[in-house]
């Protein structure tokens, strides 16, 4: 039985969710495709709040005057995906894929610093620990599946990633 003590709502409901999916897909032959993707970015981000990203947070603090606030170390890295890449995928899932492990995303990552240094402004280090929802519990104990991307255009992409 998994230890759930600690887990946050939110990623207890992502995790049930998928088993939810593969378990009626297997007990009554349904097909479906289960997709995962993290730091998507576009127009309308979230500048506030617990479930605000890091493009929607850094350019609110940097108009508003603020030292952008990292969460220690800063070494934490991060793969950005434009949201109509997401969509451009989603879609191609929909039409071609089949089971689970479809992670749509952009090959590249960023420490949280570089991000930081794109503006060219003062930061704050917050202790580890101290953002909500920047580390996900079950990706910390190991319980999270091993993503698997797969390609399925050759399509440019939108936001100069692939999904």
């Amino acid at each position: 039985m998994v230890d759930w003590d600690g887990i946050r709502p939110y990623a207890w409901t992502k995790a049930t969710n998928t088993e939810s999916v593969m378990n009626y897909g297997q007990w009554y032959g349904l097909e479906f495709a289960i997709t995962y993707f993290y730091n998507v970015y576009g127009p309308r981000e979230i500048t506030c709040g617990e479930y605000a990203t890091l493009l929607g947070i850094f350019p609110r603090q940097f108009e508003a005057g603020e030292p952008l606030t990292v969460v220690s170390p800063g070494t934490q890295r991060r793969n950005f995906t434009h949201v109509d890449d997401i969509v451009r995928g989603l879609i191609l899932v929909g039409e071609f894929g089949s089971g689970d492990e479809y992670g749509l995303g952009a090959d590249a990552s960023y420490s949280v610093l570089d991000i930081a240094s794109l503006f060219g402004d003062e930061t704050r280090m917050l202790p580890e620990g101290q953002a909500p929802g920047m580390v996900d519990p079950i990706l910390r104990r190991g319980l999270h599946r091993r993503r698997q991307r797969h390609a399925l255009t050759d399509r440019p992409p939108v936001g100069g990633v692939t999904p």
